[in-house]
C-alpha cells in the first residue's frame, strides 16, 4: 500500500481557481486592478501595487529609499537569521546588508540590538515577521518616528497575521509581502508593496515603470502551465506519485540574482479566486498553528516562540528548537513514516553563507541565529494539515524530543 504523504507547504487550489488563471492569459491589464483592490479590502489598505515577487516588492522599495534620501546612508538592517536571498535585492541596489542577531525567545529579531545598531549610516530597517508570527516592534516605530530611517515590514511569511489590530505588512510606512509557493497563500509567485503615502506611492510606480519589464505572452503561458503542475503538486496523493519529479523543483541552492518584472492577468486572475477564501486559509493556520502550541509548550526538550499579547498569528508553518540538534533528525524522518513532511529551512545563518557579512571573523556574532538554524524544525499549518495529522505531530515530538 502506497503511503500517501501530506507536503510542508502549499496553496491548494480548485478547479475554479485554475479556470480563471486560464481565463486570465486573454484578460486586459486593467484587470490587475480587481486583484490589488480585492487584497486592498482585505488588508484594509489603499495604497499597493503588485509586482513578480516578493523580491522584486523589496527592491522596487529599496530604489525608493536611495532616490529620495541623503546617499551618505547605505546601511540596512536586517536578521541575521532569515531568506538569504533578502540580501540580494540589497546588494542590488548598491547597498549593504548589516545584520543583527535573533531573539531567542521569540525568533525574530533581537530589538534591543537593532535599536543600539542604528547610526548615520543606516537608510532602512527591515522587520521580518519569521514564520507568520507578528513582531512586537512599536518601541523600534516609536524610536524612529522622526528619524530620516526607513522602517519596513517583510510579511512575506506573515500574509494575515495581525498585531495592533492591523494586518502585518500594513503598520509601519512601507511594506512587501509575498505569494510565492509555499507562502500563506500562493498566486504561484507574485508580490505586493504597501506604501502608506500617496505621493511615495506614485514615485515607487514610477521606478517600476522604468526599471521593471512586463512579461512576454510566451513567458506568461509558461507561468500559466506551472499554475496547472502546482495545483496537483500540492494534493496530497499526486504529491506522493510525482513527488521524485516535484524534487527536482524545490530550492535547493543559493539564489545569485532575481529578475524584475510587472505582474501579469493570469496570476491576478488566479489571486482573485483565491482571495475569496484568504480568511478561511488564515483560519486555519491560526487553528493548527494554537494546537501545536498548546501541546507542544509545556515540553522542556524545546522551545516554542513567544507570541506577543493581543495578535492573531496566521502560522506559514509552526518553529520548534529542539534541545539536541540530532533529534530533529529522527523527528523528521518518523514524521516522514506518518505521512507528514517537515523541514528545516536555512540550518545556517545568513553570515555562514555570507562569511564577508560577519563583522566578526575570530568570534561567533550572532549566537542566538546561530541556535536557531541548527536547531529549528518546522512543523506544517497549512490547511491541508487535519487535526488528526496536528495531534500526530504533537505525539511524535513530545516523544522523541531530546
Amino acid at each position: 500500500m502506497i503511503k500517501i504523504i501530506t507536503p510542508s507547504t502549499g496553496t491548494p487550489y480548485t478547479i475554479g481557481d485554475v479556470i480563471k488563471s486560464s481565463f486570465g492569459f486573454f484578460r486586459k491589464e486593467n484587470s490587475l486592478l480587481n486583484f490589488v483592490d480585492q487584497v486592498k479590502r482585505y488588508l484594509n489598505a489603499n495604497n499597493i501595487i503588485a509586482v513578480n515577487s516578493g523580491t522584486s516588492a523589496f527592491y522596487a522599495l529599496l530604489l525608493l529609499f536611495k532616490k529620495i534620501s541623503d546617499k551618505n546612508r547605505t546601511d540596512v538592517i536586517l536578521p541575521a537569521y532569515t531568506a538569504p536571498s533578502l540580501t540580494l535585492p540589497i546588494r542590488k541596489a548598491g547597498l549593504n546588508p548589516k545584520l543583527i542577531d535573533t531573539d531567542s525567545t521569540t525568533f525574530n529579531i533581537d530589538l534591543n540590538k537593532l535599536l543600539n545598531s542604528i547610526d548615520e549610516k543606516t537608510l532602512a530597517v527591515i522587520i521580518v515577521h519569521m514564520f507568520g508570527i507578528p513582531t512586537d516592534f512599536k518601541k523600534i516605530m516609536d524610536q524612529l518616528k522622526s528619524s530620516q530611517v526607513f522602517l519596513v515590514e517583510d510579511a512575506a511569511s506573515s500574509f494575515g497575521s495581525k498585531i495592533y489590530g492591523k494586518q502585518t505588512g500594513t503598520i509601519a510606512d512601507f511594506g512587501f509581502f509575498s505569494f510565492n509557493r509555499g507562502k500563506n497563500v500562493s498566486n504561484f509567485t507574485g508580490g505586493l508593496i504597501y506604501i502608506r503615502d500617496k505621493d511615495l506611492l506614485n514615485k515607487t510606480m514610477e521606478i517600476i515603470d522604468e526599471n521593471f519589464s512586463s512579461l512576454s505572452a510566451k513567458q506568461i503561458l509558461s507561468i500559466l502551465l506551472k499554475i496547472y503542475g502546482l495545483s496537483l503538486a500540492v494534493r496530497p496523493v499526486t504529491y506522493t506519485m510525482l513527488q521524485k519529479l516535484i524534487e527536482k523543483y524545490k530550492y535547493t541552492s543559493l539564489h545569485t540574482d532575481f529578475d524584475s518584472f510587472k505582474y501579469n492577468t493570469v496570476q491576478s486572475s488566479l489571486g482573485e479566486s483565491v482571495a475569496k477564501r484568504y480568511n478561511h486559509i488564515a483560519h486555519l493556520r491560526w487553528r493548527n498553528g494554537k494546537m501545536l502550541y498548546n501541546g507542544l509548550k509545556d515540553n522542556k526538550n524545546l522551545t516554542v516562540p513567544k507570541i506577543p499579547a493581543d495578535c492573531y498569528v496566521a502560522y506559514n508553518q509552526f518553529p520548534i528548537l529542539v534541545n539536541n540538534k540530532d533529534s530533529k533528525y529522527k523527528i523528521e524522518s518518523i514524521l516522514l513514516d506518518c505521512g507528514i513532511e517537515t523541514t528545516f529551512l536555512y540550518e545556517k545563518p545568513i553570515h555562514h553563507f555570507y562569511p564577508e557579512l560577519s563583522p566578526d571573523n575570530n568570534n561567533e556574532p550572532f549566537p542566538n541565529s546561530l541556535y536557531l538554524a541548527e536547531h529549528l524544525i518546522l512543523l506544517p499549518t497549512h490547511p491541508q494539515i487535519s487535526t488528526a495529522k496536528i495531534q500526530n505531530m504533537i505525539d511524535v515530538v513530545n516523544s522523541y524530543a531530546e
